[in-house]
């Protein structure tokens, strides 16, 4: 007994030790969660922030959505959920833990919020922007709004004219709604916009629509003149209506000024005239208005003294008419000037010319013209002219004048140039005016030969010298007239030939235009360049191409286009090409050059990659040009395979390598392009595949994934573990699970979860399981593994009494577990059967 009792003592110490570890508080589950709701598409994302507590088992988490839909994740993890229609839903977040003596699940913690998809609303407007190509059209421009951002699928307009238009759009549209609409009048129109959102939500929206310029309007009014035998105390008044965009009075309002005011009222289909009649009680001056009220709204007024009734007064006189330059100046017109105090007309004018040849001429009363009349005379010499006018009414007056009729006018016309400095350019002409009746200028006008002519009116009381400068830009011989216009109409005109600056001098010289890279290069162009220390132009320019086939070209003196030709050779070759040109003024100068005309351009392209570190992702490539003709690239595009290309531009006398630098985000081998443009237009390409760092290598492995306790043991969880050296990822894993019953799963460059997959075996036994990882780029491994799958397991439990001293009150038990996997206690509850119970947890190892 002595032997034994250290080690029993030894044993109760490390039972005791290991109740004092395991009993340790527990801290329970705290379940949260928080959303962002995705209003278009009525998508909710759920983040997971629970925390998990020490209290022992495996856990998930339950996800209620408050739709009828729920869905299991790891404890910790988010999800996505999308809702069919808007509304609100009160969604869950519960956490299980699994027993893991029992395999039975207990809620550990819950928490639930509410979760508010609201409805699609919609709005429509439009805008109509300033300018159009005419007054009667008008642009619309449709302001969709929707608060999910729907967009427009079909969109009318009512434009108020009764032409509406509806438009169907697609909603991957994502131009303006704009709609152009011509009218065929102008006015204000009811413009109404209805939009039907993708979703079936629609609304409308309406506005007035000024069509044309703004409506502005006047109004004035005239006495019409009434017969003799009226009523002096009648007058009749015409209202005369003006509206910038013809709209007709509607009403016509009339203010007579003697207190007996009157309204009429038209209709828009009015034609007639806008007249009334007014008879006033006695003669006197009235403050007569008009008030015109237009459709549309514009509103204009006009006001007049009227004299009414007054006894008639009278008056006579008349003018002398202007006649033309070539009228017999023998033949005089004369118009009669009436006035009468009531606007009464005349009835017969008679006229005495002073010659004894006297004629009277009589008029209606509804004549609206001139009182004029034409006399010729037999000689010049100053004649009494009288005219008596005897009006509707009885009114009668006259009026006398002396006239000179004049001999028939001729005229000349000649200038002189006030000499300046030989050498400028600023010029002075004096007119030389000639008339046999004295007779001044009226104008004068002058064409200085160099587009920038003028016109200078003179008095007839002028008494100065008809003088001009001009100033020329550049020295030449100009044609210089004069046109003098004189009082009475003679007209008379003179040109000289004036000499500007300095003599003429001219050269001559050509340049050779570059053809397109299709053209024939046995075709050349050649363009003249003229110079002329007058700027003269070329009237001709004749080629001479050095193969006896040669040209000449005519101009006008008005052409302002290039001086160019084309030839075409027979052969390639050296020619002594000549240009001579002869200038209007008859300057001409000459000059040669040699032109090589060289054969039809071939041309090759390709290129090499300077050596770099192997393992570098810089890249440098050659290009390497060759052409027949040693033309030079113009441009070097590259292609470098990775979607990342270029194109780089060179000059003709750029003379450097053709070197570019490339830098690769990953290693690989890619197809790498050069096309190369060269001057003349011949154009070529190549390409290589090229190899970029590393080589691809990669592995594969797996892992097999610990089910929860209560799991059935058959069901096994495999997560692949790719690895590659220039880290990419699997685009395909396939899994031999030993059993014949394989799959292959396929996955996208983006994916970046884990790469499991579940597996449920019919029995248990040891698999060998297979993974096989083909991976973007094209490496592939595989990695095989012995599996155990267990049978179901069964436990029983039993314990033992410790014998201790017969007397003592402690005892000390001992479990007796036993598991057909061999499967270790996680947690062992002792019930003691007086009320102190206790349970005591355990790590797998």
């Amino acid at each position: 007994m002595r032997k034994l009792y250290p080690l029993f003592a030894g044993f109760v110490v490390a039972i005791m030790a290991s109740i004092s570890v395991n009993a340790r508080p527990l801290t329970p589950d705290v379940a949260n969660f928080s959303f962002t709701i995705d209003v278009p598409n009525n998508n909710v994302l759920f983040v997971n922030t629970s925390v998990l507590g020490n209290e022992p088992g495996l856990r998930n988490a339950f996800w209620s959505f408050g739709d009828g839909t729920v869905q299991m994740t790891p404890p910790l993890q988010g999800t996505q959920h999308h809702y069919s229609s808007a509304g609100t839903y009160n969604v869950c977040l519960r956490i299980y833990r699994y027993m893991t003596n029992s395999g039975d699940s207990v809620l550990s913690a819950e928490i639930c919020k509410t979760v508010v998809i609201e409805t699609a609303t919609c709005q429509a407007n439009f805008e109509s922007p300033t300018g159009s190509p005419t007054a009667l059209g008008k642009y619309f421009i449709a302001q969709p709004l929707h608060s999910q951002n729907k967009k427009p699928v079909r969109i009318c307009w009512t434009f108020g004219d009764g032409r509406d238009t509806c438009i169907q759009y697609l909603t991957t549209y994502t131009g303006v709604y704009a709609v152009y609409h011509l009218y065929a009048m102008a006015g204000n129109y009811n413009v109404c916009v209805d939009i039907l959102y993708d979703g079936g939500c629609e609304a409308q929206s309406c506005h007035n629509v000024l069509v044309g310029p703004p409506d502005s309007c006047r109004a004035d009014f005239e006495r019409i003149p009434v017969t003799s035998t009226t009523n002096p105390l009648t007058v009749v008044y015409k209202a005369l209506p003006w509206h910038n965009n013809n709209k007709k009075p509607n009403r016509i309002c009339w203010t007579f000024g003697d207190g007996r005011d009157t309204c009429i009222n038209y209709l828009n289909i009015y034609v007639g005239q806008y007249t009334v009649p007014h008879t006033y009680s006695h003669a006197g001056l009235y403050q007569v208005c008009v008030d015109i009220l237009y459709y549309g709204g514009c509103e204009a007024t006009k006001c007049k003294s009227i004299q009414v009734g007054n006894p008639d007064t009278c008056h006579a006189d008349f003018e002398r008419l202007p006649v033309s330059g070539t009228t017999n100046p023998l033949l005089a017109y004369f118009n009669a000037l009436p006035q009468h105090n009531n606007n009464r007309k005349p009835s017969r004018v008679c006229w005495n010319f002073g010659d004894n040849h006297d004629t009277c001429i009589n008029y209606t009363e509804t004549y609206t013209g001139i009182y004029a009349v034409s006399h010729r005379y037999n000689a010049p010499g100053t004649y009494q002219v009288c005219v008596n006018i005897l009006y509707f009414g009885g009114c009668e007056a006259s009026n006398c004048k002396p006239i000179v009729i004049a001999r028939p006018d001729t005229c000349h016309a000649d200038f002189v140039r006030i000499q300046p400095a030989p050498t400028s350019l600023q010029s002075y002409f004096q007119a030389l005016p000639q008339h046999n009746n004295n007779r001044k200028p009226s104008r004068i006008c002058w064409t200085f030969g160099d587009n920038r002519d003028t016109c200078i009116n003179y008095t007839e009381t002028y008494t100065g010298q008809y003088v001009v400068n001009h100033g020329y830009s550049t020295p030449g011989t100009y044609q210089v007239c004069v046109n003098i216009l004189y009082f009475g109409g003679c007209d008379a005109s003179n040109c000289h030939a004036i000499q500007v600056g300095r003599p003429d001098t001219c050269h001559a010289d050509f340049e050779r235009l570059p053809l397109s890279g299709t053209a024939n290069p046995l075709l050349a162009y050649f363009n003249a360049l003229p110079q002329h220390n007058n700027n003269r132009k070329p009237s001709r320019v004749c080629w001479n191409f050095g193969d006896n086939h040669d040209t000449c070209i005519n101009y006008t003196e008005t052409y302002t286009g290039l001086y160019t030709v084309s030839h075409r050779y027979n052969a390639p070759g050296t020619y002594q090409v000549c240009v001579n040109i002869l200038y209007f003024g008859d300057c001409e100068a000459s000059k040669c050059k040699p032109a090589e005309i060289a054969r039809p351009d071939t041309c090759h392209a390709d290129f090499v990659k300077l050596t770099t570190s192997p393992t570098s992702l810089q890249c440098y490539f050659q290009a390497l040009p060759q052409h027949n003709n040693n033309r030079k690239p113009s441009r070097v595009c590259w292609t470098f395979g990775d979607n990342r290309d270029t194109c780089i531009y060179y000059t003709e006398t750029y003379t450097g390598q053709y070197v570019v630098s490339h830098g690769y985000n990953v290693p690989g081998t890619y197809q790498v392009c050069v096309h190369i443009l060269y001057f003349g237009g011949c154009e070529a390409s190549n390409c290589h595949a090229i190899l970029v760092g590393r080589p691809d290598t990669c592995h594969a492995d797996f892992e097999r994934i610990p089910v929860a306790a209560g799991a059935n043991p058959l069901h096994a969880y495999f997560n692949a573990l790719p690895q590659h050296n220039n880290n990419r990822k699997p685009s395909r894993v396939c899994w031999n699970f030993g059993d014949n019953h394989d799959t292959c799963i396929n996955y996208t460059e983006t994916f970046t979860g884990q790469y499991l997959v579940s597996h449920t075996y019919n029995a248990p036994g040891t698999y060998q399981v297979c993974v096989n990882i083909l991976y973007f780029g094209g490496c592939e491994a595989s990695k095989c593994k012995t599996i155990e799958i267990a049978r179901p397991d069964t436990c029983h439990a039993d314990f033992v009494r410790i014998q201790t001293s017969p007397t003592s009150l402690q005892t000390y038990f001992q479990a007796l577990p036993q598991h057909n996997n061999n499967r270790k206690p996680s947690r062992v509850c002792w019930n003691f059967g007086d009320n102190h119970d206790t349970c005591i947890n355990y790590t797998e190892t």
